[in-house]
């Protein structure tokens, strides 16, 4: 937007590491499998957009973000991990 504007708005896009822990348990014709836990690093993205409106000393923002992951992992099998996250609030200014 223009520098006289009061509205702001950015967009993100990159890179993400997510780490996972998978506890599985059961049984399969009332034989139990015991337990298994499986841990992952996993490599995703995300992509973002923030709006702002100055207001005062700093801005009001809203910012909305998804990320993802895709990922074949031995117990669990082809497994997506998918977030959302929602953030609001204020964001002062300061120069120096």
């Amino acid at each position: 937007m223009e520098r006289a504007s009061p509205w702001n708005l950015g967009l993100s896009l990159g890179s993400r590491i997510m780490f996972l822990s998978v506890l599985t348990s059961g049984e399969a014709g009332d034989e139990p499998f015991g337990e298994h836990d499986e841990t992952a690093t996993l490599l995703g993205m995300f992509a973002g957009m923030q709006v702002e409106y100055r207001l005062g000393p700093g801005a009001l923002f809203l910012e909305v973000v998804v990320g993802t992951s895709f990922q074949d992992l031995h117990t669990t099998g082809d497994l997506t991990v998918a977030e959302l996250g929602i953030l609001a609030g204020y964001r002062f200014s300061f120069a120096l």
